[in-house]
């Protein structure tokens, strides 16, 4: 993947002489980077390639399909080109007023670079979607799964449809699947050999995650627990006093990081709503899925009280009880239908798993799933803003998916 994001950016680098990429320009470069990627990944990656470049190509037809207006993509709308519009806005005028988000910053900084070029930073997604591919087969063979579980796994991620929308249309969600893939492919390779690099790459691509969404930083929670308490030479978690230390030091840096800078988890000073109105750029827009918009807690033990039916519809809604139409419906069959089949899956065969690093790891990874699950379901209140927010941490409720299924699969090959 490494090789694929250096050919891109010196890809980047070569077009950007020109004053102004054109369409044809826009076109000539994805041309030219997709020859490289569809090489690299036959080269790199022989066994499966067939089912990765397969994905590569659905993520190119959904922004094909998005770019020229086809027809009307899932997620596609407002809030795309609500982040075009400003980043056009500021590129024209070489000022950032129209930042909200840093995803707003990053598509100017790129707008910059090479003038109104929407495709090619539809393309980055498509490039992102592709590198969520990758690290999760190499997560699967780092963990050294039998195939049949490997292939089952890559094939859920490469069809999964919101992990093919997300990647071929304007908005930041491919970029966080991207680094909370890459920071979990080092966190299972800290798991299984330690090593301070491991550790310290999965926390920054944590970080590299969080720039583009804030709560995505909770993702570092299981991973600091563990790196605290898990002896991967032992495959052992242990309780000890150094553990305990670290565990304190850990704790006071994230506190001090979450209230002493806005870098990772506050929206940009440089947001003025007026502003934004004024050039018709900003709608204030609430979705119509809305839930449990009676919940409105008022004190900590509220907070927990209700904290068990706000997860459950951050991870499964819209649930059938709350079908409002057809959408709601194909929401439902496209995406929470998986949710719920794995999730299931996973607490089915956890309970099963005795010892070793396998029940370790699900367990730290049960820990930043159910924190990150608390904090979006208390930051959202509508399915469409849940099925975004779930589907940047799917690469995680994947893993432990596979892994429970892997020790299933041992299992009976053991017995039998």
């Amino acid at each position: 993947m490494f090789g694929i994001f250096i050919f891109t950016i010196i890809e980047l680098m070569l077009f950007s002489l020109f004053y102004k990429i054109t369409l044809v320009g826009e076109s000539l470069f994805v041309i030219i980077n997709s020859f490289y990627v569809v090489f690299y990944v036959i080269k790199k990656y022989p066994k499966y390639s067939y089912l990765i470049i397969f994905g590569y190509i659905l993520r190119m037809l959904i922004l094909f399909i998005d770019y020229n207006h086809i027809f009307s993509v899932l997620h596609s709308g407002a809030d795309t080109e609500i982040f075009h519009r400003n980043a056009s806005f500021n590129a024209l005028r070489g000022s950032y007023d129209l930042v909200r988000t840093n995803y707003h910053l990053f598509l100017t900084w790129l707008y910059m670079l090479l003038g109104d070029c929407r495709f090619i930073a539809q393309y980055i997604n498509v490039i992102f979607g592709l590198g969520v591919l990758i690290y999760i087969f190499k997560i699967i063979d780092e963990y050294d799964m039998n195939e049949r579980v490997k292939k089952q796994t890559l094939t859920i991620a490469v069809i999964f449809p919101h992990l093919i929308i997300f990647s071929g249309i304007l908005l930041r969600e491919a970029w966080c699947e991207f680094f909370v893939s890459a920071s979990l492919f080092y966190f299972v390779r800290w798991m299984k050999r330690g090593g301070v690099y491991s550790a310290s790459i999965s926390i920054i691509c944590v970080l590299f995650a969080a720039w583009m969404h804030s709560g995505c930083v909770f993702v570092a929670v299981g991973y600091l627990i563990a790196i605290a308490f898990y002896h991967p030479k032992k495959m052992i978690s242990k309780v000890s006093v150094s553990a305990i230390v670290i565990s304190v030091v850990l704790i006071l840096i994230s506190i001090v990081v979450l209230t002493s800078t806005d870098i990772f988890t506050g929206k940009l000073n440089t947001f003025d709503e007026e502003k934004f109105q004024e050039n018709g750029m900003y709608s204030e827009i609430r979705g119509g899925s809305a839930y449990l918009t009676w919940i409105n807690p008022n004190s900590a033990w509220q907070l927990i009280l209700f904290s068990p039916l706000k997860i459950f519809y951050f991870l499964f809604s819209p649930i059938p009880i709350d079908w409002r139409g057809s959408q709601d419906i194909i929401a439902f069959f496209l995406d929470s239908v998986f949710y719920i089949y794995i999730i299931y899956n996973v607490f089915k065969y956890y309970k099963k798993i005795q010892f070793g690093m396998s029940k370790n790891m699900l367990r730290y990874l049960m820990i930043s799933l159910f924190i990150l699950s608390f904090i979006f379901a208390y930051g959202t209140v509508n399915s469409g803003t849940a099925i975004r927010h779930r589907c940047k941490i799917f690469p995680i409720i994947l893993t432990m998916y596979a892994v429970s299924v892997s020790e299933k699969r041992k299992k009976m090959y053991i017995n039998n």
